[in-house]
C-alpha cells in the first residue's frame, strides 16, 4: 500500500502576517517537516489566484466573508489572498520543499474557487492529483495544513469519495477562526442587496433535521402516497400578498427548485456521525437525494395572502415545507425594513442582538441546562439564525447542545438536532380505511420509526389527537422509549402526565427525557426547568423567540413573530386532521376533526393563544 502525504496551502497568506492569516498557523510547519520522509509520495497545494478572481470581495463591490451565489453554489468572499507571484502565494520559508514529488496550484481559472487538492469548486474540473496517486498505485492519504475547515476538509472529502482511506493529522492542521476576522455584517446585507436575487435558501440541507430523518423514513415505507401541502397563515392580520412581491416570491420559489445536494453535503450527510450512530442516512435513499429536484409549485392571490401549495410524492413534497417557510418569513422582513436607511438597521440590529444576549445570561445561569435551537422555518434570516447559533456557542457553552438546522450545523461543526413530526400521524391516518385503522395509525408510524432508529431518536411526539388519549391506549413498548417531546397545550400538564405514565408502566421517569418545544422563551424556560430538572431529563428546543424575536425594536410590530405553517392537507385525496392539546391549533374539516375526536377519544381541551 502506497502512501502519500498532501500537505494543503502552508503560504505566507494563510500564516501570521498574511492577508487571510490563520492563527497559529506557522506553528504547524514544524511537524509537518517531521514526518516528510514517512511517506511514499509528498505533495504540496499552493492556492495561485490572478488578481481578478471571482472569489476575492474586493472584485464584487462586497463584504469580505459574505456570501453570494455562483454558478457552481454559494462562494464565501474572501480578502484578496495568493494573488499570482507575489509574496503572499509562496510557500512559507519555514516549510520544506526539496522533499515533495509534485506542487498543485489551484485556484487559477478567475470564475471558479479551488479549496480541494483534487478538484475545483464546480466539482468537475480536476487538478491532475488523482491521476497522479492513480498512476503510482497510491491508496492512503493523509492530510495536513491550512485551513482545517476549508481547503483540508474539502480535499480530505473528495479523497474519501475517490476510494482512499484518508487520514486527516488534526495537531498539523489549523481552521479558520471568523471571530478573528470581520464578522458577516447583517446591517449591511439586509441594506444593501447587490444581486437581482439575493437568495434566501441557498441550500437542500437549509432545513430542519427531522425533515431528512422523516423523509428517509417515508422514502422506506410510503415512497408513492400522493400528497398536497398548503401554506397556512394563522396570522390573518399579517397579509402577506399585500406586503411581498409576488415576482419576488416566485424567483426565490425557483431558485429553490434549482438546487441539489452539493458533494459536500452528501459527504457530509453519508459520513457523518448523529446522535452517536456513523451511515445515519441508507445508501439507497442517499442515492434518490442527490438526484432530487424539489417539485413545481402553485402559488395564487386571495384576499390579501398567497395560496401556495405543493402536490406530488410524499417524500419530494415534504421537503417544500422548510424553506417555504423561511423564504416567506425573511421576505416579509425585507419588505417591512426596505425603506430604512443603513444606520437606522444598524441600530435595530444592534438593539436585537443585546436583547438575545441578555435572553443568553439568564439561561445560563441554569446549572444543568440542556438546549437547542429549533428556530428555522419561522427565522428572521438564515443570517440572523446563525448569529443566534453563535450567540448561543459562546454564551451557553456546552449547555447549548445543537441546533435542527442542517447546514448551520454542518458549517459550524455542532450536532444536528431533531426527531419526528406531527406530519406522520397526520397523513398515516389520512390514509386509514376504517376507524379501527384510524385509532392505530399514530402507534403505525412509531412502529416504522422504531424500526429506523434508536437510542436519542426515539422520541414519542403525542399530541397530534391528544396527549391523553394517546398514552391511554399507547402500547407498552412505547413506554420503554427515550423520552417525549411536548409541542401543545400546557407543557407543564402534559409533562405531569407523562411522568405519570411512565410510573403506571414501570418506568423511572428520572431517566427518561422530556424536551419542552412550544413557543418557548426565557421566562417558560426557566420555570420549566426548575418544576421538572430533577424529577426528568429536561431538554428545551428553543424557537421563533430566539431566531426572530424583534418585538418593540420598530413601529406597529412590523416585525414581530407570526403564527405561519406549511402543513400536509391531504394523503391520497383523503384530509389531514390535526387537534393537539390547543384547540386554537385544529386543522382539518370540521366533520372530519368530529370524527377524530371521538375515534381518540379527545375531551374538552384548554384553548392557549396561538403566538407562534
Amino acid at each position: 500500500m502506497k502512501h502519500a502525504l498532501l500537505i494543503i496551502d502552508v503560504q505566507n497568506d494563510f500564516c501570521p502576517g498574511g492577508s487571510l492569516a490563520v492563527t497559529n498557523g506557522d506553528q504547524i510547519i514544524s511537524g509537518i517537516n517531521d514526518i516528510m520522509n514517512d511517506f511514499d509520495y509528498v505533495i504540496l497545494t499552493q492556492d495561485w489566484h490572478p488578481a481578478n478572481h471571482s472569489s476575492f470581495a474586493s472584485n464584487q463591490n462586497a463584504d469580505p466573508f459574505s456570501v453570494i451565489e455562483m454558478p457552481y453554489g454559494p462562494q464565501v468572499l474572501w480578502p484578496d489572498h495568493c494573488i499570482q507571484g507575489s509574496f503572499g502565494s509562496a510557500l512559507h520559508d519555514d516549510l520544506n520543499t526539496t522533499r515533495p514529488d509534485l506542487i498543485i496550484r489551484k485556484g487559477q481559472n478567475p470564475d471558479v474557487d479551488s479549496y480541494s487538492a483534487f478538484f475545483e469548486n464546480d466539482h468537475t474540473t480536476a487538478t491532475g492529483l488523482h491521476g497522479f496517486l492513480t498512476e503510482r498505485s497510491v491508496s492512503k492519504v493523509t492530510l495536513v495544513g491550512l485551513a482545517t475547515d476549508y481547503c483540508v476538509n474539502f480535499s480530505a472529502q473528495d479523497a474519501v469519495k475517490l476510494g482512499y482511506e484518508t487520514n486527516v493529522r488534526i495537531d498539523l492542521c489549523r481552521a479558520i477562526d471568523h471571530r478573528n476576522f470581520i464578522m458577516v455584517d447583517i446591517a449591511t446585507r439586509v441594506w444593501n442587496h447587490k444581486w437581482r436575487i439575493d437568495p434566501i435558501v441557498r441550500s437542500l440541507i437549509d432545513t430542519d433535521f427531522y425533515k431528512l430523518l422523516m423523509c428517509q423514513s417515508i422514502h422506506r415505507y410510503k415512497p408513492d402516497t400522493q400528497v398536497t401541502f398548503s401554506l397556512i397563515n394563522r396570522s390573518k392580520h399579517i397579509r402577506l400578498a399585500e406586503l411581498i412581491d409576488e415576482g419576488e416570491l416566485r424567483e426565490q420559489l425557483d431558485h429553490i427548485r434549482s438546487l441539489s445536494l452539493s458533494r459536500g453535503e452528501s459527504t457530509w450527510l453519508r459520513g457523518n456521525t448523529f446522535y452517536g450512530k456513523r451511515q445515519m442516512f441508507r445508501s439507497d435513499y442517499m442515492e434518490w437525494f442527490e438526484n432530487l429536484r424539489l417539485p413545481d409549485y402553485h402559488l395564487e392571490k386571495r384576499d390579501g395572502q398567497y395560496e401556495l401549495t405543493f402536490e406530488g410524492s410524499w417524500p419530494e413534497v415534504m421537503l417544500w415545507e422548510i424553506p417555504a417557510l423561511a423564504v416567506l418569513m425573511e421576505l416579509r422582513g425585507r419588505a417591512v425594513l426596505k425603506d430604512m436607511g443603513r444606520f437606522e438597521i444598524q441600530v435595530l440590529y444592534a438593539r436585537a442582538m443585546t436583547k438575545l444576549w441578555e435572553k443568553v445570561e439568564r439561561l445560563r445561569q441554569l446549572e444543568h441546562l440542556r438546549i437547542a435551537d429549533f428556530g428555522t422555518r419561522r427565522r428572521h434570516s438564515f443570517l440572523w439564525q446563525d448569529w443566534a447559533v453563535q450567540a448561543m456557542q459562546e454564551g451557553l457553552e456546552n449547555k447549548f447542545i445543537g441546533t435542527s438546522n442542517c447546514l448551520i450545523a454542518m458549517r459550524r461543526d455542532i450536532e444536528a438536532i431533531g426527531t419526528n413530526a406531527h406530519e406522520l400521524p397526520m397523513v398515516y391516518s389520512a390514509l386509514a380505511e376504517t376507524d379501527a385503522d384510524l385509532a392505530q395509525a399514530p402507534y403505525q408510524v412509531l412502529a416504522d420509526w422504531h424500526e429506523e432508529h434508536d437510542g436519542n431518536l426515539r422520541i414519542i411526539l403525542p399530541d397530534t389527537y391528544g396527549t391523553d388519549g394517546f398514552l391511554k391506549n399507547a402500547p407498552d413498548w412505547l413506554a420503554g422509549w427515550t423520552g417525549i417531546r411536548i409541542d401543545s397545550g400546557k407543557p407543564e400538564l402534559a409533562a405531569e402526565t407523562a411522568i405519570q405514565w411512565w410510573k403506571d408502566r414501570g418506568e423511572d421517569p428520572t431517566q427518561k427525557l422530556v424536551i419542552f418545544s412550544d413557543g418557548l422563551d426565557t421566562d417558560e424556560i426557566q420555570t420549566l426547568y426548575r418544576r421538572f430538572t430533577d424529577r426528568v431529563k429536561v431538554s428545551f428546543g428553543w424557537g421563533t423567540n430566539l431566531t426572530n424575536d424583534f418585538r418593540g425594536l420598530v413601529p406597529d410590530a412590523g416585525l414581530e413573530a407570526f403564527s405561519l405553517v406549511c402543513k400536509a392537507v391531504s394523503a391520497n385525496g383523503n384530509p389531514t386532521v390535526k387537534l393537539s392539546d390547543n384547540p386554537n391549533k385544529a386543522m382539518g374539516p370540521k366533520e372530519e376533526i368530529e370524527r377524530y375526536k371521538r375515534v381518540f377519544d379527545v375531551g374538552q381541551q384548554l384553548a392557549v393563544d396561538v403566538t407562534v
